[in-house]
């Protein structure tokens, strides 16, 4: 039970962690040093948007699965 909760934390936290760099407009930081913080979905024109879309419903997917599972061990 308790590697689901700390699974779903660190889930949690890994996509605030690119919601706050990007509201504070700091992705350059990452995209100059060459930082593999998330996933390369390309910029502009070579922008793939199935592989991004594809990437945050298998993620998000698995932490739906993981809340399923920590609500049934609850029961």
């Amino acid at each position: 039970m308790d590697i689901i909760i700390v699974s779903l934390l660190v889930m949690l936290a890994y996509d605030l962690s690119i919601h706050i760099i990007y509201l504070f407009r700091k992705e350059q930081f990452f995209f100059k040093r060459k930082i593999n913080y998330w996933p390369d979905f390309g910029q502009g024109k070579n922008f793939n948007r199935l592989k991004y879309d594809l990437f945050w419903t298998v993620y998000w997917g698995i932490a739906f699965i993981l809340i399923i599972l920590s609500f049934y061990q609850l029961l």
